[in-house]
C-alpha cells in the first residue's frame, strides 16, 4: 500500500508542477521538471521508500497531452492498485499450488 500511495503521490505532484508552474504562470517546463523531482525526491526520503517509478510518473507527467493532465493521477492510482491486486492473486495462487505439491510429494 506504502508504494502504491507514493507512486500516485508522485504523479500528483508531477500534474501539480506542470500545471500550476507551466500551464497557468507559463514557466518552462523543465524548471516544472525539475520542481517535480525535488518533490518527489523529498517524498521517497520523508517515506523511506526509494521507488525509481515514482520519478519516472513524476516526468511522464511533463510529456502527456495537456488535456489529458488532470486525470493523469486517477489513471496511475487506478493503474497500480490493479496491478497490486493482480499481482496479490496470482502469487497466493502459485504459492497455493506450490505448497500443495510440496506436501503431496513429502
Amino acid at each position: 500500500f506504502k508504494a502504491a500511495a507514493l507512486i500516485t503521490s508522485a504523479s500528483f505532484l508531477g500534474t501539480m508542477c506542470r500545471y500550476v508552474l507551466t500551464v497557468k504562470l507559463e514557466i518552462p517546463l523543465f524548471i516544472s521538471a525539475v520542481m517535480g523531482m525535488i518533490l518527489v525526491i523529498l517524498l521517497m526520503n520523508i517515506a523511506k521508500l526509494y521507488i525509481p517509478p515514482a520519478g519516472a510518473v513524476t516526468i511522464l507527467a511533463m510529456l502527456i497531452p495537456e488535456k489529458y493532465l488532470l486525470i493523469y493521477p486517477l489513471e496511475i492510482l487506478l493503474g497500480i492498485t490493479l496491478l497490486a491486486v493482480i499481482s496479490n492473486f496470482c502469487f497466493k495462487f502459485i504459492f497455493a499450488k506450490l505448497s500443495v505439491k510440496k506436501a503431496s510429494t513429502i
